[in-house]
């Protein structure tokens, strides 16, 4: 039986070595990247909870799930991307990234999207909003297709296009010295810093455990394998799409 990470091997090789981190040379260079990236870390969440609404009970009355282990897994991530201390703050991992854009952007149109969450507006009309950058909305849509697809897909595109990229895809950025090296971007290091400790050391081993729980067959597996494929195929083309906005 074939691995999902050997499946995905050439995948993150092309995610690794991309173009767009040497790319970020200047802050305003790293302000491109933020205004688009920030609705990644916004959709995370959608998968995330699609994640939780159907590995927990959250609906009343509640009754118990067939697979506690997955509950305390999924819930266990949701913890601390939800409601982690940062800087000896409680605050969502969004919500800080937010921060440190509006700190370096104030105008950032990403303030105008989020904003209109609260307007009831459905998912498909957010990311037809004019303030989310063009590059970002295939990306979305991608994500969105997944949320609605075998919850076994959602675990993998949730676990391997999202989690264990992570830690790769943030040590490539900080090893950029238009990163590491300037003292106004600590909100985003900070940020940086602290997915690379979780995701690397944690929220990855636990979203694994949680995937393979999730495969009883070799279809399972497929269709694991499948998503997974989409979702870092989707990264790499808003990887493109970011460079492309930065290098015009």
């Amino acid at each position: 039986m074939i691995s999902i990470k050997t499946a995905l091997s050439p995948l993150y090789d092309e995610l690794k070595q991309h173009r767009l981190y040497a790319s970020i040379s200047t802050v305003e260079n790293l302000v491109v990247f933020m205004n688009h990236h920030v609705f990644s870390v916004w959709d995370f969440m959608n998968l995330l909870k699609t994640l939780q609404a159907h590995l927990t009970c959250t609906t009343i009355p509640w009754k118990p799930v067939l697979h506690p282990e997955n509950a305390r897994l999924i819930n266990s991530i949701v913890l601390e991307e939800e409601s982690d201390v940062i800087e000896g703050k409680t605050t969502s991992h969004f919500a800080f990234y937010l921060e440190a854009l509006t700190a370096l952007d104030p105008s950032s149109p990403a303030n105008v999207f989020f904003k209109a969450l609260a307007s009831g507006l459905s998912y498909q009309d957010l990311i037809k909003l004019p303030s989310v950058p063009a590059g970002a909305k295939p990306f979305l849509q991608t994500t969105y297709q997944l949320a609605q697809g075998p919850l076994v897909g959602v675990a993998s595109a949730f676990t391997y296009g999202r989690e264990g990229l992570i830690p790769t895809m943030f040590q490539a950025l900080l090893d950029q010295s238009a990163v590491a090296k300037n003292p106004d971007l600590k909100k985003f290091i900070d940020y940086i810093q602290r997915h690379i400790e979780l995701d690397g050391d944690v929220h990855s081993h636990l979203a694994e455990q949680m995937t393979h729980n999730l495969i009883h067959t070799e279809n399972d597996l497929a269709i694991a394998i499948t998503a997974a494929k989409t979702a870092l195929q989707a990264r790499i083309q808003l990887w493109d799409a970011i460079l492309a906005a930065i290098e015009a």
